[in-house]
């Protein structure tokens, strides 16, 4: 996906492929629901994680380049504290 991503996002930018990406992975997210709700079986389930986690790296890397381009002249700040926020926001919601 990172390869597919690289491609289209020049094309595109990286606002659109960072809509795609949550998009697809709001549809899969909604599909693992419905295949246990309606217990679709074993690829009920494969192939909505597949989805998801496949656009991980497509929301990972264009909202990080979203960050970036709204603050250019704060690069290396912005990234810092996006990178704090994530690891920090995954801390509290596992703890």
């Amino acid at each position: 996906m990172t390869t597919i991503n690289g491609k289209f996002v020049r094309k595109m930018g990286s606002e659109r492929m960072l809509k795609i990406g949550l998009l697809i992975q709001l549809a899969a997210g909604i599909a693992l629901i419905f295949g246990q709700v309606f217990d679709w079986g074993l690829w009920g389930t494969v192939i909505p994680v597949v989805f998801f986690v496949g656009t991980i790296s497509i929301v990972g890397s264009n909202s990080m380049a979203c960050v970036l381009s709204t603050y250019p002249e704060l690069a290396g700040t912005a990234s810092s504290l996006a990178g704090t926020m994530r690891f920090g926001t995954g801390t509290v919601l596992v703890v």
